[in-house]
Order: structure tokens, then sequence, then C-alpha cells
């Protein structure tokens, strides 16, 4: 969802990200995720992926983290690292804690999986070391987290809650859930971040979905497409002017034009969520349904999300 797409298919599209969208896009997760100086983030991640290069390498480097670079990824080699402050023996082994973690489910699975195969000594270290004690925060993105990762996940770090969020190459990271844990809630990616302006649009009237009409007259969630505007959008596709038209459309207050990112999603209040002192983690949730045009299965004349029923099947 948030990789940065290859050229050599004329189908696909080159996105032009100038440095003020960088910097925005920075600045917005210093705010929503609060780094700090204090923070040490493993970097398991490739840097052609918005993800590996805005959330784990520019937005820290602007709070002065510090940066441990482990690629191609391992798990024994990734346990360990984690382990090292934690081991009775260290020796020369690493002192400093990792506090900051932003990988895909497919690693968390990985990590998960593995886990058991660890000596007794590495399983108690690792355990503690991604504790809520020590790491400050996990984060899941780039692919819908399966439920049972999430739990997994959980469980064995003694409570660490896994922060979901939703980006793409054309405008970094657009939504997250919260730093409290109440507000980490299952199937949901949260709420737009500081800057980032989204709505949802019908996608069968075409109507913009205005704040208290998420639900038809029967009582239904309605499904809409996440447009997106502020200083963190892309400007343009390179040298497809088209392609840029065709994704953009303008807005009828006069204040900026909207991105139609092709993603769609609900909006629905949680009991017990968007209470903490995070000022734009407020209001209702976004849950996101899947691409528009693949994953919004007609059936029975209802609207059905193939990322829902994958969840449900992962966790029986």
């Amino acid at each position: 969802m948030d990789n940065v797409q290859s050229l050599t298919n004329p189908s696909q599209k080159g996105v032009l990200l100038p440095v003020s969208a960088l910097t925005a896009q920075s600045q917005s997760l210093l705010k929503a995720w609060n780094y700090s100086s204090k923070d040490r983030l493993l970097h398991v991640l490739p840097l052609h992926h918005i993800h590996g290069t805005i959330n784990a390498l520019l937005t820290p480097l602007f709070a002065g983290a510090t940066i441990e670079f482990m690629f191609p990824f391992n798990v024994q080699t990734a346990w360990e690292r984690l382990a090292a402050p934690f081991l009775p023996n260290n020796g020369d082994k690493p002192k400093e804690k990792i506090t900051f973690f932003t990988v895909v489910p497919t690693i968390y699975n990985r990590l998960l999986q593995s886990h058991a195969g660890l000596s007794p000594e590495l399983q108690e270290a690792t355990r503690k070391a991604i504790s809520p004690d020590n790491m400050r925060l996990n984060i899941s993105g780039s692919a819908a987290l399966p439920t049972p990762t999430k739990q997994a996940w959980s469980e064995l770090s003694h409570g660490n809650v896994l922060l979901e969020r939703y980006g793409m190459t054309e405008v970094g990271m657009a939504l997250s859930c919260g730093l409290d844990f109440n507000d980490r809630v299952d199937g949901s990616v949260g709420w737009p971040l500081p800057f980032v302006e989204a709505r949802l649009v019908d996608t069968d009237t075409n109507e913009v979905i205005k704040d208290g009409e998420e639900t038809d007259k029967d009582g239904k969630e309605r499904q809409g497409e996440i447009q997106l505007r502020g200083p963190t959008i892309f400007k343009e596709y390179w040298r497809n002017p088209e392609a840029t038209a065709k994704e953009f459309v303008e807005g009828e207050d006069g204040k900026g034009r909207w991105f139609k990112t092709g993603d769609v999603a609900v909006k629905k209040s949680v009991e017990g969520a968007g209470k903490s002192e995070q000022d734009w983690a407020k209001g209702k949730m976004y849950f996101i349904q899947g691409r528009k045009s693949a994953d919004i299965i007609k059936t029975g004349g209802e609207k059905v999300s193939a990322l829902e029923v994958e969840r449900e099947m992962l966790s029986l």
C-alpha cells in the first residue's frame, strides 16, 4: 500500500514528492507519535518504501533519535539485538534498548513463529525487550494486520499493543491510531494525522459523507472512498498529467484539491477510544474496507470487504 512504484511498467506511475511534502509528513508524525532524541529505532525496512524512508529514517532524524540499521532482515539477529541489553552476561553486546520498532505484519509473524525456538535465556530477554516498559512504540503498517498477529504480539510482550496506521507513497502517512492503548482499536487505522484533512465520498452516490451521516436510513454503514488534502500530499505523477488530473478533484469550498486514494473505508464511533490527550485522535474512527477496484465484493445486494473476510478467517 505504500511502496514506491517501479517505472518499468507504463501503467505504473512515478510520484513527485517535493521536500515541503516530505517535511510536512515528518512533522505530522513527530506530533502524532512523539519521536524524541531518547528514541532508538531498529531499522529493518527497505529504503525504497515510504515506510522505511519517512517513518523510520527522516522523522527520527528530525527528532535527533538514534537509528540502527539491520538489512537484510534476519529473525535470529533481530531477536538477539532486541534481547542484548537484558541478557545477564551481556559482554560486549549493545547495551542500549530499542524503544521504537515499525515494520510490516509479515515481520511480526516471522518473529512470533520463531520465538519458541530461542533459548530460554533469549526468550525471557526478548519478552522484556518488547514489553511496554522498554519498547515505547511498536507499529504495524503497509498491509492489513491480522487480529491473531496483534493478539499474539500483545501476549508475548506483556501487553504491548501494536499501533496500526494507513499510508501510501502519494501521501506518506495519512491516518493513525493513537498512542493510548485504548486508541489502538482492532481493525481500525484511527484518525487523520496532524495537518491531514480526510473525508469519505460515498461509492454509490459520489456524495461527501458528512459527520452524522455515516449510516444510511436502514442503519447500514456507508462505504466511502478516502480522499485527502493538505501539505503532506504529493505534487503530481511524473510526466503524467492525465493520471494526475484523474486522481484529484477540486474542493467545493475553494480550499484546494482532494486526492482520491482509491481506498474504501467506513467511519464509526468506538466506545472508550478517542479520550486521550492527543487532540487529533478524536471522533469517529476509520476502518479500511479495501481497494475500491478490487477488495469490495458485491453479493446478495450487500457490499462485503475482502479485508474483513480475511481478518475473520484468520481469527478462526
